[in-house]
This record gives C-alpha cells, structure tokens and sequence, in this order.
C-alpha cells in the first residue's frame, strides 16, 4: 500500500471509530447530564455552535471539572424559544420574496 492510500486508511479508521463511539452514546441513551458532543447528537446542532450560545450566555450549562454539561430538560425547555409557528415561516418566506423583488 501506498503512503496516500494508507493515509486514507487511517483517515477512513478514525471516522468508522468515532461513528461506533457515537453509535454507543445514542444505544445507551443519553444522561440527565449531557456534554457537548452527545447534546450535539441530540440536537443535529454543531459542538461550535453550541459553545457560541454557551459563550454568549444564552444556553444553561454547567462546568465541571472543565467539563461543559447540559442539563438535558434544560436545553429542551430553551430549544422551545426557537420554535417557529406557521405564520413565521409564511412571514419568512414572504420577507425573502420581497427582498428578492427589490434586488431586480
């Protein structure tokens, strides 16, 4: 084997690796308590994105240890403030259009 195709290999290991790790998380289920990665698993949300809501206060969490926690009926309750209702993606999607009107 070449050095490209083992570099590819090793690549294609880390990923199946950490794919198993994740898969072991969600059949185990997740905690009360959740770090980063399993609240970024749970919510299709990035780890990045996640810290930025941290940073900027706006997300509860816990620290422990270094740890950054959730509190997973935590995150529930503030995930609901982002909920959009019908007459706001209408408003959305109209607000878009308009836009794009004025544009051409």
């Amino acid at each position: 084997m070449d050095e490209e195709a083992e570099r590819l290999f090793a690549s294609i290991s880390e990923d199946i690796q950490r794919l198993e790790r994740e898969n072991e998380t969600l059949k185990r289920g997740l905690g009360e308590y959740m770090g980063l990665r399993e609240l970024a698993l749970y919510s299709d949300l990035s780890v990045s994105t996640l810290r930025g809501y941290i940073r900027k206060g706006m997300l509860p969490c816990f620290k422990v240890e270094g740890k950054v926690l959730v509190k997973k009926s935590e995150f529930d309750l503030w995930i609901q403030d982002y909920r959009m209702d019908n007459k706001q993606r209408i408003d959305d999607i109209v607000n878009k259009a308009v836009e794009g009107l004025k544009s051409t």
